[in-house]
């Protein structure tokens, strides 16, 4: 593991040694520090990640906007990453998730305070996109710094999956040399029930992870098919392998097989969750009002099918109801779906919740584009052809949603900033059940189950009551709504300014003036003698006429 990611590792491991060794260095030593980062970044391994994460993340940097310098902004690269791991491994990274507060702030919003805060887990991209920021005088990151950026990201959370690993091996006293495959298990299981059961839990012994297990059980019904998954897919990487493996050799886990396989889990642990969205999501589908990606909240709180009921205030913090004097409170299914009361606290780092479908239209549109801009026009002709979850295509896009879609672009100069508030509510109203409305910043602040709890002493379940739910059933048992009633706000919001004209950048257009420079100079001189010469044979034949005469 690089300097960097060793270090970062080791300060949110032991937050109040080694964050407070940090503050105490010197600003000559932080520089060392920032150096040993960048020197790190042209190891061979890093080089070839890099590679493969910039292919992945080409179509969307380049319709991403971008300043004079072609490059794209600190809330840019926030907002990029944030999309990056989402979609791959289904990873809200802390520190990167806006959190309600939005996308679009400041460079000064970035910096770290070394002086107040100490180094924790949560504060890690923060620091990382300090170091960038500080590196590149300000002038923003390109596609290369940002596939490094996204990898040094990953190069933690590898870190401390292994390094979980390596502390359940110990507590169970596993060698970390070889172990059979029984005990390799047990070892993942219990690295797995102690994640679920999360807030610190540690298995600290063999009995202890018999407990652990049972409490992972109780506060996860479906930690039974996690276990499943987890040992199919070991089974299919021994399949994948035997070729390799000598038969007349011990066959054994080393522990850098096991730090591999952890890895995998880590990576593909949101395949696994989204199973489960998509079977929430099929359910809350079916009752639906008509086509709105909406369910009266008293009809959810009356389906005693559904596993969870959470409490109407937790709800409301969620941003996944609404509530109006002139139609009954409804529960907006996209907004739920992919909310954070669907996450499952995988890490310090981060948490796996359920997908964005949303994402990936804005992916396609940003590969038809490859700008961050597009007519009105443009839109409704990949969104007529392209199919989505709940619709097939060709499908029309209404009058109405047509007028909204020319208002935004009318307000824009003519073209519609795809990376803006009101372009993702006019998605939202096309594609009801796969895009989430997106509230206005600062309107939502989005917590997690645990929380919540932590923020309300007073509540012990973010789960609704007996006497709350039958109050919401009878009060909105006889209610209904207009398909098409549904909000939309003029408020327009955006991650960032779009500078860098006529597709060239700043240094391109540097280069172009200075090779018109470069081409005058070489033309004045040709021109200079050119005009002489017929100036001279001007001057000669008037002498001959003049001979003649």
């Amino acid at each position: 593991m690089a300097v960097f990611t060793k270090f970062i590792f080791a300060a949110v491991l032991c937050p109040m040694a080694h964050a407070a060794q940090f503050l105490s260095m010197s600003a000559h030593a932080k520089d060392e520090l920032d150096q040993a980062v960048f020197s790190d970044l042209t190891s061979s391994a890093h080089v070839e990640s890099v590679e493969s994460v910039k292919r992945e993340l080409s179509s969307m940097f380049t319709a991403l906007p971008k300043n004079v310098h072609g490059n794209i902004e600190p809330a840019t690269v926030r907002y990029a990453l944030h999309r990056y791991f989402v979609t791959k491994h289904g990873w809200f990274v802390k520190g990167l998730d806006p959190e309600g507060g939005g996308w679009n702030f400041s460079s000064n919003e970035m910096v770290w305070n070394f002086d107040t805060q100490a180094l924790v887990k949560e504060q890690a991209t923060t620091y990382i996109q300090q170091i960038f920021h500080k590196k590149l005088n300000g002038r923003g990151l390109g596609l290369e710094d940002l596939a490094s950026f996204a990898v040094m990201v990953a190069d933690l959370i590898h870190g401390e999956a292994v390094d979980e690993l390596e502390g359940v091996y110990k507590s169970l006293k596993f060698s970390l040399d070889e172990i059979s495959h029984e005990d390799f298990d047990i070892a993942i299981r219990a690295f797995l029930s102690q994640t679920v059961v999360g807030f610190g839990a540690k298995v600290t012994s063999r009995k202890a992870f018999a407990v652990m297990e049972s409490r992972a059980q109780e506060m996860y019904p479906e930690y039974a098919d996690i276990v499943l998954w987890a040992q199919d897919m070991h089974l299919f990487t021994q399949f994948s392998r035997r070729s390799l493996d000598n038969p007349f050799t011990s066959h054994k886990i080393d522990f850098d097989r096991a730090s591999a396989f952890v890895k995998l889990i880590v990576h593909h642990f949101g395949s696994v969750l989204n199973m489960e969205c998509g079977i929430m999501k099929d359910d809350l589908t079916e009752m639906q009002i008509g086509n709105s990606g909406r369910v009266l909240i008293s009809d959810f709180y009356a389906n005693r099918d559904l596993h969870l009921h959470e409490s109407f205030e937790y709800l409301k913090n969620l941003g996944a109801v609404e509530e109006s004097k002139s139609y009954s409170t409804r529960l907006v299914i996209p907004n739920y779906i992919s909310s954070k009361s669907r996450c499952l606290p995988f890490s310090g780092y981060y948490a796996v919740c359920c997908p964005d479908e949303c994402q990936s239209w804005l992916g396609k549109f940003e590969k038809e584009f490859s700008a961050p801009l597009a007519t009105t026009e443009m839109i409704v002709e990949v969104v007529s052809r392209g199919d989505s979850s709940s619709m097939l295509s060709p499908r029309n896009v209404s009058a109405s949603l047509y007028a909204r879609l020319t208002k935004i672009a009318s307000s824009h100069g003519g073209k519609i900033p795809l990376h803006g508030r009101l372009f993702m509510q006019w998605m939202h109203h096309m594609f009801p059940l796969e895009c989430p409305f997106p509230h206005i910043t600062g309107t939502v602040k989005a917590v997690n189950q645990d929380e919540w709890l932590m923020m309300n002493d007073e509540v012990d379940d973010a789960m609704i009551t007996d006497k709350d739910r039958r109050l919401h059933i009878d009060h909105g048992a006889n209610s209904r709504i207009q398909v098409d009633d549904m909000p939309w706000s003029d408020v327009e919001e955006v991650v960032g300014i779009h500078e860098m004209k006529d597709g060239l950048t700043f240094k391109e257009r540097i280069r172009y003036v200075m090779g018109l420079v470069l081409l005058v100079s070489f033309m004045v001189p040709s021109v200079s003698r050119g005009l002489s010469v017929l100036s001279s044979k001007k001057t000669i034949s008037e002498k001959q006429q003049q001979w003649a005469v």
